[in-house]
């Protein structure tokens, strides 16, 4: 029988697998989607996290904008896509089904 670290009775310990009732999948579920969009969780102290949290929105570029170079992958879904993409199509970003470069933009 295979043993895990597990909390049980209040301090972790090995168990084996037939003891656990409930298992997390990935850490990202016990955190809002806020809080996913905020890249290396485990390295920044709570508090900060928490206002990070809070005023996500101060931090997206209104000049200038560019994809963020480190993002927090979604584990929960198979999908490979970064929590930045799953909460840009759920705030209505567009976007479009082939690869390619804006070259300009102009009115139309």
């Amino acid at each position: 029988m295979k043993k895990r670290h597990a909390l049980k009775n209040d301090s972790i310990s090995e168990v084996d697998d037939k003891e656990i009732d409930y298992e997390l999948p990935s850490s990202n579920q016990l955190f809002g989607s806020h809080l996913n969009l905020i890249p290396l969780q485990s390295s920044v102290h709570g508090s900060r996290l928490f206002y990070g949290s809070k005023f996500i929105n101060q931090a997206l570029p209104v000049h200038n904008p560019e994809t963020p170079l480190v993002q927090n992958l979604d584990e929960l879904n198979d999908s490979q896509k970064s929590f930045d993409d799953m909460m840009g199509r759920n705030a209505g970003a567009v976007f479009s089904d082939k690869n390619g470069v804006v070259q300009s933009v102009g009115k139309t």
